[in-house]
């Protein structure tokens, strides 16, 4: 939804959806190699940029869209967020 939102998935494999304009969405339960990141709106892999987090998000992956942050991974570092982990929805 928009604004800022806490995302956990269930057992098994889930899709969490990135988009432009509604805020940082922070994703607790990532599993690489099981769920994955959607891309919406148009959204596309090449568009975003993808770092390691600092401070209290050291140990975290945060990603961008032209300067806004659209997503924080908790505790998935930056070098296992490939395109690979990424779908179209």
């Amino acid at each position: 939804g928009e604004g800022e939102d806490l995302l956990t998935g269930n057992a098994g494999e889930d899709v969490f959806v990135l988009t432009t304009g509604n805020g940082t969405d922070t994703i607790t339960d990532f599993v690489v190699g099981e769920d994955l990141l959607g891309l919406s709106g148009g959204l596309t892999f090449e568009q975003l940029t993808i770092t390691q987090g600092t401070g209290n998000n050291v140990n975290d992956t945060l990603i961008f869209e032209d300067g806004k942050q659209l997503a924080i991974v908790n505790g998935v570092e930056k070098n296992l967020i490939t395109a690979e982990v990424f779908t179209v929805v």
